[in-house]
């Protein structure tokens, strides 16, 4: 982006650009939903496919966010204003358009949406980890309990240092 460019040529870049964004963001919302399936699933090589699909969505922002502040700032020196005044409710005011306020409403919604399909992944992280671990101490727990099978299909059961016998 050339900083002689008119508003206008800035407008579409900016709102080009905004819109990439947004389809970024409704990919790791559908990517976060389908990963609320693998967790269900309990299916620990699609979750960790689906992580790495997810963040590889996540590193492409980062240059459209870059760019995006350039934009911004441009905006801003045109505007005499700083950056950090550029929003896209000024913008809707600046270029007197529903455009801005349109994105503004799609990205509050699809960022809380991401919120908590985020949220509910967690919780459900964090049930099959107590799950396991439940399970985990239980077999432990079975593994110390004082009685073993012998050769002939009798429970020997150990108590206070010796075995009695009994038929199963």
């Amino acid at each position: 982006m050339d900083v002689s460019n008119s508003l206008e040529e800035i407008k579409n870049d900016l709102v080009k650009l905004l819109n990439d964004e947004l389809n970024l963001y409704k990919k790791i919302v559908e990517l976060s939903r389908e990963k609320t399936k693998i967790i269900l699933e309990n299916n620990v090589n699609k979750l960790k496919d689906i992580d790495y699909r997810i963040n590889l969505e996540i590193e492409k922002i980062f240059p459209l966010e870059e760019v995006r502040e350039k934009i911004l700032s441009t905006i801003g020196e045109k505007q005499r204003l700083p950056p950090s005044q550029i929003n896209l409710s000024f913008l809707s005011s600046l270029w007197g358009g529903s455009q801005f306020k349109k994105l503004q409403e799609a990205f509050s919604s699809l960022l809380e949406e991401l919120k908590e399909v985020n949220q509910r992944n967690s919780l459900l992280i964090k049930q099959v980890q107590s799950v396991f671990s439940f399970i985990s101490g239980s077999l432990y727990s079975i593994r110390e309990l004082p009685f073993a099978y012998n050769d002939s299909g009798k429970i020997e059961i150990k108590q206070g240092g010796g075995y009695f016998e009994k038929e199963v």
